[in-house]
């Protein structure tokens, strides 16, 4: 009876667990798919309200998760791999 109960509880447990991973896997492929497109992309940074960087990426725009980083090849500085951080708005094309 108790060898039951411990293994219902293992198997309550390895599907909480589950359910919990399957939706930042599914967060984690929706922000691939979007860097893998290689779509050129506006990118807009903000500081107080106020325009302080504007510029569009030359494809892919990657950002580490958690982080307000940016990294990606600017059209407008001639093809340089530029970094921003901040409040930052990316409309891909």
């Amino acid at each position: 009876m108790l060898k039951e109960k411990f293994l219902l509880m293992g198997l309550l447990i390895i599907i909480i667990i589950s359910f919990n991973s399957c939706s930042s896997w599914g967060t984690g492929l929706s922000r691939n798919i979007s860097h893998w497109s290689n779509r050129d992309a506006q990118i807009t940074c903000y500081s107080g309200g106020k325009i302080i960087f504007q510029g569009k990426s030359d494809g892919k725009v990657f950002s580490k998760t958690n982080s307000d980083r940016y990294v990606f090849f600017d059209q407008g500085n001639k093809g340089n791999l530029t970094q921003v951080s901040g409040d930052c708005v990316i409309q891909y094309d």
